[in-house]
């Protein structure tokens, strides 16, 4: 991709380029996109978990773009979800002695912590986006508020079943995954805290395999076949949804939306797929993320950093106006600093939305094969 190109996308993604103001420190705002009129050079080390996937383009595409942007060098490693590579990768990259930051989506969370450790120990200041580590310290890092993703899905889940059912009350089967990695973890205790409210609903839960769609269909066929009288279907990740679908279908419980026996399904992440889903009235509802300013937002933090920039401390607002995660936290964890994205829910009523990430396949397809390029 050329960088005028890139620019053009990048602005067109994330938000409008915002001039920072001398009022922001004092209104603990920060408005998205100010980029330094003067930024060193730096090499950096970029880390995605993988790139077999739309979601993890996207991501890379916008990180790619403001470093085109700026003229920063960078090496992509792609681990390809495995923790071993990506702890290899970083054992190469400190040996390199070639690198001045690095990006990295950690494979898992717990398991990254010796790593970033090291990098600290080689004074490489590290920046993350998507997974957020259980320890080290990084300057910086962008995930979405995955609390709210699981929560907001079990509150729509639990209002489609009331306004199907004229009471909220059923038998909901619940997928869940790996609880090691810190964005489910949250998901797990959004979505429990919101069906807590609701003690006529009823879980039933399985935990599947990350990564592993083959394993998690027959886990999730074989637990709504032991409750058959089941009303919804809760996905932890619409990474399965085309599985699921199928398996559902192979066992007579998928039905349209239409359909007295129809089983209410929602997801998260707002695939390609699921929105398609959606419209093909398999699936109800959807909570998606701000996909690609994960990446965006995280090489920004590295930019201004690298300028000698104040970077949002926790407790302020980042600013994105028109965007459905304007008005997002930066919250402290154990590792260092996090904006954590708002997310929405995707309906038949805004399916369409095309700052939805899961309707920008093209987009990104045609950035990707010119990237090869």
């Amino acid at each position: 991709m050329r960088k005028g190109l890139l620019l053009v996308v990048v602005l067109s993604l994330l938000a409008p380029l915002a001039v920072m103001g001398a009022g922001w420190k004092a209104s603990k705002t920060i408005p998205y996109l100010q980029i330094p009129t003067s930024v060193p050079t730096k090499t950096v080390a970029i880390i995605p978990l993988f790139f077999g996937h739309d979601a993890h383009k996207a991501m890379e595409m916008e990180i790619e773009g403001m470093f085109n942007e700026v003229g920063w060098k960078y090496d992509v490693f792609n681990p390809d979800t495995k923790l071993d590579t990506q702890l290899k990768i970083i054992d190469d990259i400190i040996a390199s002695h070639k690198y001045d930051y690095v990006l990295m989506n950690p494979a898992d969370s717990g398991g990254i912590v010796g790593a970033i450790e090291k990098l600290n120990q080689a004074k490489i200041p590290v920046f993350t986006w998507d997974r957020v580590p259980y320890g080290g310290t990084i300057v910086w890092g962008t995930t979405s508020d995955s609390y709210q993703a699981g929560g907001l899905l079990a509150q729509k889940i639990a209002e489609l079943i009331a306004k199907k059912f004229k009471d909220p009350k059923g038998a909901v089967c619940v997928m869940l995954n790996n609880p090691e990695v810190d964005t489910h973890a949250l998901r797990i205790d959004g979505l429990h805290a919101v069906f807590a409210r609701y003690p006529d609903i009823k879980l039933y839960e399985a935990m599947v395999p990350s990564y592993d769609a083959a394993a998690a269909v027959t886990v999730m066929q074989s637990l709504v076949n032991k409750h058959p009288e089941a009303v919804a279907l809760y996905s932890q990740c619409s990474f399965y949804s085309t599985g699921y679908l199928a398996a559902l279908k192979e066992i007579g419980r998928l039905k349209p939306k239409n359909d007295p026996e129809h089983l209410i399904y929602g997801s998260i992440d707002g695939d390609p797929y699921a929105h398609q889903q959606i419209r093909d009235g398999w699936e109800d509802v959807e909570v998606t993320h701000a996909i690609g300013e994960w990446g965006g937002v995280t090489a920004w933090a590295a930019i201004l950093y690298a300028a000698g920039a104040e970077l949002p401390k926790p407790g302020y607002i980042i600013r994105a106006p028109g965007a459905f995660w304007d008005g997002s936290k930066v919250v402290m964890q154990t590792c260092g600093p996090i904006a954590t994205l708002k997310v929405t829910a995707v309906t038949m009523d805004n399916v369409d939305n095309k700052e939805f990430w899961g309707n920008q396949g093209t987009m990104i397809e045609n950035y990707w094969q010119q990237r090869k390029k």
